[in-house]
Parts: structure tokens; sequence; C-alpha cells
């Protein structure tokens, strides 16, 4: 996507980056709330901005009971590898030996917990179909991360012919599917229909992927808050993406709509006044910049506050 105001893959002046997809990786994001840019610092340019996944940080808690017993201690023990990473990944300075220890434990057990649910796919029911599809996606995230190191190490030796690693959650979509048929229009079917449609925008190029917003169409309308919310944004993002800053901002304005958690209700409000600065209504964008919560980070401040004196 690349271009200003998108989140998901982007250019810049250090090389190929995608922000990360990854269940784990969601931590260290947390510490990065503004994406390079490349636009001179006299003039406004919605940045590419860290895109706040919901589904890695507020999904529903699973009762272990609803697994295979075989399965129930690897699932606790990824549940405490994940606070760990959390916890670590708050540090400043990360301590990275601690880090990259953790984060082995929590590969092991992720990988474990995916084997043992494979070993009862045939009685799975919904709940164990959710939590296989998330260790599903966080493996297909790894194997991409390691390629895509691979491929920026072969990059630093000069060797521009390794080409860039593609995401695909063929499989972690497979299990969401069978998480949605077994769940119905229940709260946990919910969260499965938007983790289908999150995995298939992350493994798309544009935020327009044509499957995953038939799959945020259908989740915009739930009646959970927190993945209406997000998936209202994201439908935001493909109109923005195709420069139709008015339908972005009635889609942002429909995300604020609901009760999102502060963090993503910062993105929202983010990305809605850069919408209506875009649309030529300068007032509107500037009553969204003078309600927005002050304790966002510096850059995000000085660029609203740019925005906020700079006429369209």
């Amino acid at each position: 996507m690349g271009h200003r105001g998108s989140t998901g893959t982007s250019e810049c002046p250090l090389g190929r980056v995608r922000l990360l997809p990854s269940f784990v990786a969601m931590a260290l994001l947390l510490a990065l709330s503004i994406g390079p840019s490349r636009a001179r610092a006299d003039e406004p340019s919605a940045r590419p901005h860290v895109f706040y996944i919901l589904s890695r940080l507020a999904m529903p808690r699973i009762d272990p009971g609803e697994l295979p017993a075989e399965a129930r201690p690897s699932y606790q023990r990824v549940l405490a590898t994940d606070a760990r990473l959390m916890a670590l990944a708050h540090n400043r300075p990360i301590a990275r030996v601690d880090y990259d220890v953790a984060e082995g434990a929590n590969q092991h057990a992720s990988t474990e917990l995916e084997q043992q649910l494979a070993r009862h796919a045939r009685e799975l029911e919904g709940t164990a179909w959710l939590v296989y599809g998330e260790m599903l996606f966080r493996r297909s995230s790894i194997r991409w991360m390691d390629e895509m190191d691979a491929m920026s190490h072969a990059d630093e030796h000069g060797d521009a012919t390794v080409p860039e690693p593609q995401l695909d959650f063929t499989d972690a979509i497979a299990a969401y599917q069978q998480a949605s048929a077994r769940s119905g229009g229940s709260f946990l079917g919910a969260w499965a229909r938007y983790f289908e449609a999150h995995a298939r925008t992350e493994s798309a190029s544009s935020a327009c992927d044509a499957q995953a917003l038939v799959a945020f169409s259908i989740v915009a309308a739930e009646a959970s808050a927190q993945v209406a919310a997000d998936a209202r944004l994201r439908l935001g993002e493909c109109a923005f993406e195709q420069g139709r800053w008015g339908l972005a901002a009635a889609w942002y304005r429909r995300a604020a709509a609901r009760e999102a958690p502060e963090r993503l209700a910062r993105i929202i409000n983010y990305k809605l006044a850069w919408a209506l600065w875009l649309a030529g209504d300068w007032a509107a964008a500037q009553e969204v910049i003078s309600r927005m919560d002050p304790d966002v980070p510096d850059e995000i401040r000085a660029e609203l506050e740019l925005l906020r004196v700079t006429p369209p």
C-alpha cells in the first residue's frame, strides 16, 4: 500500500518493510506508534501507521476445558509465554537475551499446541477451531518473518535476486471458517469471522482485497463493539487507499460510534482527521483534532498540530 496514511506494507528508506502480522510480534509493535515517513518536515503527510490489530491483543478468553485434554497444558504455556513476551517488550531497553529465550519458549508451545489440535481435528468444536486457527496464523507469520530476515540478509550482501516473501494464511482461514460454522451467531463466531477477514487482508497486497471486504462488511454489523469498530476502520482504510476521502471519513465516523479500545480509537480519529482534511473540510478536521486524546506520541501530536494550522 505504501501511500500516505495507509497501513500494512510500506516502502521506506530502511528498505522493504511490512508491519508484522504476528500474534507474538504485536508486543514489539506497541513500542512503534509511527512508521517512517518520506514527507518533508514542513508539510503534513499521513504516515503509514502501525495498525493496532485488535485480534492479537483483545481476543476472547478461551476456557481450556473446551480444548482436547492433551492440548490444555500447551495452551496454558502459550498464554504464559505470551504474557512474558508482552511484559519484556514494555521494558526499556528490551532485554534481548531474555526476550529471545521467551520467544523460543512461546514458539515451542505454539507448535506443540498446533500439533495436538491437528491430531484431534475430527472432534474439535468451535472454540478449539478458533485456537487452532490462531496457531496456524502464528506459524505462517513466523515463517514469513524468517523469510524476510533471509531476504534482508541477502540485500545487505548485494543480492537483490531473493524475492520478497508472501504471507499465506490459507490454512488459518480454513480453520477460522470451521470455527465460525460451529459457533453461528455467537460472540465467538463474530471473532472467528473477524479473524478470517483480518487474515485475508494481511495476506493481500491491498486494503481493498475483495474477499476481505466482504468479510469485514459482515463483521462491521456484529453486536461486538470491538470487532465492529475494527472492521469499520478497515473498510475506511480501503476507501482511503482509493482516494475516496468522503467515504473513508464516513466509515471512520461509523467506527468511532462504537466503543473501541483506547489505542484503536486514537487511530480511528487520526485517520478521520486526515480524511476530512484531504476532503477539504478543514473545520471538521480541526474539530476532530481538538477532541483527540492529548496523551498521544509526540510525533502524532506534532503532525496533527501541523495539520490543524495548514489549510487543505
